[in-house]
């Protein structure tokens, strides 16, 4: 018997990429480091999807640069395949976020890719970490459930 209060987690934000021959090395598969690229733009995706924009962060004073990238490949994805990467949030710390990465084939659902990564906020104008700010933490919490 299900319960009918319980809620389901969230679905992520996904980013879709079809893999261009710039992003490929010499035999047609992803160069390795191409995936950073896909999940910048994931994790551009994912703040704008939560309402918070780069220009609304630097317009509170805020930034973000990424401090640590975990990384693991699974799977080679070649030239003319999607690649879907879902992108969540694992946790919030004093000054740093915790995003985790998932890229997939969504014709096979096969893991290509998966991992990582901590951003730290930052003072737009010294660029020294700083508290994350609560608009932010209410924006990821309500994303992700919390």
């Amino acid at each position: 018997m299900t319960d009918p209060t319980a809620t389901s987690p969230p679905e992520p934000i996904v980013y879709d990429r079809r893999i261009r021959f710039s992003d490929c090395d010499a035999q047609g598969i992803v160069y390795n480091p191409n995936y950073l690229v896909y999940w910048d733009d994931a994790f551009t995706d994912y703040m704008d999807a939560i309402g918070c924009s780069w220009d609304l962060m630097v317009g509170m004073g805020d930034d973000v640069v990424l401090a640590r990238t975990e990384i693991d490949y699974r799977r080679s994805a070649r030239m003319g395949q999607v690649v879907s990467t879902a992108v969540r949030v694992a946790g919030i710390g004093r000054s740093s976020i915790t995003f985790e990465y998932l890229s997939t084939d969504p014709g096979t659902g096969e893991t290509l890719v998966e991992g990582r990564q901590v951003q730290v906020i930052v003072d737009h104008e010294t660029m020294r970490p700083k508290t994350v700010p609560d608009y932010l933490r209410g924006m990821i919490a309500r994303q992700e459930g919390w």
